[in-house]
């Protein structure tokens, strides 16, 4: 049995099971990892308060036979940069992005402190985190038509398109790059 203290950003959650809550966070240490909290869905749990998407939090986490989320404390909940609508939409937007492209159990440190820094400076600037992650629009140009003003990052084809071709599909995961 394994044990990590690790400071984490909460990505997001799901419902699992009747009490369970199963956590994506982006963690200093591990990467991005799920994490299992039993018990996260009751009401009177211990973890809730300090687990709000986009928080940063210390957390406790046991490796068994899977990763088990066994204790939390908010650090920063970030609530002045939250407050601004645009902020937060953007917030959330990075935190889908590395829910679907970041690599699981890799840590990089430079993803870590843009994550950090974004947070903190209530300034969310996507182009610099698909950039961090491998996916530089400086230097791409349109997978349809070959155009080199890139508008959009599709985050489940891991492609880029102009804004011509990015408006003839729809689909939600397509990132506004502008």
């Amino acid at each position: 049995m394994s044990e990590y203290v690790t400071r984490a950003i909460v990505l997001g959650f799901k419902n699992s099971k009747e009490h369970d809550k199963i956590f994506d966070f982006y963690t200093e240490d591990l990467g991005r990892v799920r994490v299992r909290a039993p018990g996260g869905k009751k009401i009177v749990s211990k973890l809730s308060p300090h687990l709000d998407t986009c928080n940063l939090a210390t957390v406790k986490i046991v490796e068994k036979n899977a990763l088990t989320l066994t204790d939390a404390v908010v650090e920063d909940d970030f609530r002045a940069s939250k407050g601004k609508e645009e902020f937060l939409a953007k917030a959330l937007r990075a935190a889908s992005v590395l829910r679907t492209i970041s690599p699981e159990a890799v840590p990089d440190p430079a993803l870590w402190n843009l994550l950090v820094h974004s947070l903190r400076s209530g300034a969310f600037d996507l182009v610099a985190l698909i950039s961090v992650l491998g996916y530089d629009p400086r230097h791409a140009s349109c997978t349809w038509c070959g155009a080199s003003d890139i508008a959009f990052f599709n985050e489940g084809s891991q492609e880029f398109l102009c804004e011509s071709c990015g408006s003839k599909i729809n689909e939600n995961n397509l990132l506004y790059l502008k």
